[in-house]
């Protein structure tokens, strides 16, 4: 039997098996994405995590779905698990308005408000960056700045050099460079810090997981940066700098 392009055909057998498997999930997945929208306009908001759940269990994620997951754990008054999957959701639609509105809400219902570190202008202006555009939007826009730029080389192939054709060519072709280079930053910054949420009503800090416990409570709802991670124990940082241990069941991850 002859192999098509070199694939052995066990390798192609996987492929053709692992298709209708993929579109299979897909349908799933989506299927649960609708069912917990129709549970979610019923207000059985409790059915409509369920069926997100499925939905992110049969490989689908999109922005709409975690934004809707953190709508319902709003509704059932849970601040944490809203705040989690609307961070989780702005990694994904950054641009949403309504998002950014939904997040200033639940956020105004925890009780923690840490002063935040100072910061040097070119961080608070990268952190507005990201949060704003995130890195499919900038490595898009590179994408779309080199695509004007091929087209100017075709032109001056095509019909010769001019002035405003090398002008045009040296522009496109330098945003090109920075807002991909931009992108592909912000994708490594995304990835590179990790963030969790305090799910339960009231933890307390330990200097370190055998010590004493420390007077400082954190509650549901703040976002911390998750340092280290130690068997069941994770070393987050708050939002003002202080370090602290607590145990992992006590958060969820973004």
């Amino acid at each position: 039997m002859r192999q098509a392009l070199g694939i052995p055909p066990t390798l192609l057998l996987m492929v053709f098996c692992a298709a209708p498997a993929a579109a299979q999930n897909l349908e799933e997945a989506v299927r649960n994405f609708d069912e917990g929208n129709l549970r979610y306009g019923q207000g059985d908001y409790r059915g409509a995590v369920d069926r997100y759940s499925d939905a992110i269990d049969a490989g689908y994620v999109s922005g709409a779905l975690l934004f809707n997951m953190g709508n319902a754990y709003f509704r059932l008054d849970e601040i944490g698990q809203a705040i989690r999957y609307y961070e989780k959701a702005a990694k994904l639609t950054p641009e949403s308005s309504e998002l950014r509105h939904n997040q200033a809400i639940a956020g105004s219902q925890t009780v923690d408000q840490f002063s935040r570190l100072p910061k040097l202008f070119w961080e608070s202006w990268w952190e507005w960056t990201v949060r704003t555009f995130g890195a499919r939007m900038l490595f898009g826009g590179g994408v779309l700045f080199y695509l004007c730029a091929a087209v100017v080389v075709g032109l001056r192939i095509r019909n010769g050099q001019t002035p405003w054709r090398r002008r045009v060519l040296t522009l496109t072709a330098a945003l090109a460079v920075v807002f991909i280079s931009t992108g592909y930053a912000a994708s490594v910054e995304t990835h590179k810090v990790r963030h969790a949420v305090v799910l339960m009503d009231e933890v307390t800090l330990r200097e370190n997981p055998e010590g004493a416990r420390s007077d400082l409570d954190v509650h549901e709802g703040l976002v911390v940066e998750v340092v280290t991670d130690e068997m069941n124990w994770v070393e987050i940082k708050l939002p003002n700098g202080v370090r602290g241990w607590v145990r992992a069941e006590s958060l969820g991850r973004i």
